[in-house]
């Protein structure tokens, strides 16, 4: 049987661990959903200018709500796709944590005495 302060050593590293590997997801996370957001503003400053630039250069009602259409399907098409690159990211995020925890009941199960006796009762 080991030692009560190694078992806490070996618990210890492996809490340490965890918390590094949930700080970098969580970092990766965060970072991909900022560069999503900045994407957010930058379609819909797009936007915005291509408003502009249609009322400044359409003669007709007829070619502003044409260039308004095709406004609105650019608009349509990006944000649907940023949508789905956020849900792709968030996705990836919940299987790396769904992972990383996981393994650390598998890292749990074999340096700790008590958590052995825990999947026992499962």
């Amino acid at each position: 049987m080991k030692d009560p302060i190694q078992i806490w050593s070996e618990t210890s590293t492996v809490t340490a661990n965890m918390l590094q590997k949930m700080v970098d997801i969580n970092t990766g996370f965060s970072t991909a959903l900022l560069c999503q957001n900045v994407e957010m503003l930058n379609i819909f400053a797009e936007s915005g200018l291509k408003q502009l630039q249609l009322f400044s250069k359409t003669r007709t009602s007829y070619d502003f709500l044409q260039g308004q259409s095709r406004n609105l399907k650019d608009f349509s098409r990006k944000t649907t796709n940023n949508a789905l690159i956020t849900t792709e990211i968030m996705s990836s995020t919940r299987i790396q944590i769904e992972n990383l925890m996981n393994n650390i009941w598998k890292q749990m199960l074999e340096t700790h005495p008590i958590t052995r006796s825990m999947s026992l009762i499962k």
